[in-house]
């Protein structure tokens, strides 16, 4: 569910952890059996996004943090990390992830 002020995901083509979420992985997550871990995005710096679970904190990378921050900001900073590497925000926003901090994430392709 894109609302057309937040900025879009199109300049990217890669679709690995932390960059553009694929439309089998979106299928895929919702679809998980797996127990999805409630989270709470508490900062952003840089590349790297702060999550708090009820067992401590994990960070996570994503290529544009912008974007997140904005949904963050327009719908609150509580959701859910699911399997297949994706954080789902509210207003129906898939964000995906990389738990892979030490590799970064390189460069976007654009389409």
């Amino acid at each position: 569910m894109n609302d057309p002020t937040t900025p879009s995901t199109a300049a990217c083509g890669l679709f690995r952890p932390g960059h553009s979420v694929h439309w089998i992985q979106a299928r895929l997550t919702q679809q998980d059996p797996r127990p999805h871990t409630t989270v709470e995005v508490l900062g952003v710096t840089g590349q790297v996004i702060t999550l708090g679970t009820q067992h401590g904190t994990i960070n996570v990378l994503n290529h544009d943090p912008a974007r997140l921050s904005t949904i963050v900001d327009r719908h609150g900073g509580a959701r859910v990390l699911v399997g297949h590497h994706v954080l789902r925000l509210g207003g129906g926003f898939l964000i995906s992830v990389s738990d892979d901090i030490e590799a970064g994430l390189g460069e976007c392709t654009t389409l």
